[in-house]
């Protein structure tokens, strides 16, 4: 090949990659990007876990399914119960009515916490909607009792089969 047909086959190639980008954008290639967040920002990350006022907060005491987490309902068809706990956080998520206390903060920043919206403990209201478990290696079974109604009622994710988000993110990382 000529230097002046490589030439010219770079810059195709180049083009194409920039239009591409620009079209497409860097998310395509690297979905899990760090992005910044505006001081004020508040929205919810999935079923455990939110960005308030800026702050970046997990929910103590409980173990929501993750974001892209699959589980079967009781005729054993898959749904994708990561996203309707999120959908459920973000049903009740109120960054106006809502008072989080630092339980504790990890290496990352983020804050550990419980959150109370319009007086109701918001990790309470998930794990007895069924979308979540008692995280009782921290909680030590504080929300044993909504756990338990959620299972008898089967409710979100007790109404058929799903790994634990504690094995399924272990099984992620394997």
């Amino acid at each position: 090949m000529s230097h002046r047909f490589k030439s010219i086959f770079l810059i195709v190639v180049l083009v194409v990659a920039f239009v591409y980008q620009q079209t497409y954008g860097a998310a395509d290639y690297y979905p899990y990007q760090t992005r910044t967040y505006a001081q004020h920002e508040s929205f919810v990350k999935d079923g455990d876990s939110f960005v308030l006022k800026g702050d970046h907060i997990r929910l103590w005491g409980i173990d929501a399914v993750e974001l892209y987490q699959n589980c079967e309902d009781k005729s054993t068809t898959v749904y994708p119960c990561g996203q309707l706990a999120k959908n459920y956080m973000k049903a009740l998520f109120d960054p106006n009515h809502m008072a989080c206390t630092e339980v504790d903060r990890q290496d990352t920043g983020r804050i550990i916490a419980t959150c109370l919206i319009n007086g109701d403990d918001l990790g309470q209201m998930i794990v007895e909607a069924g979308w979540a478990q008692d995280y009782t290696y921290y909680s030590k079974g504080h929300y044993s009792a909504e756990e338990e109604r959620a299972k008898s009622d089967k409710r979100g994710i007790w109404q058929g089969a799903f790994i634990s988000p504690r094995d399924w993110r272990r099984d992620r990382r394997e």
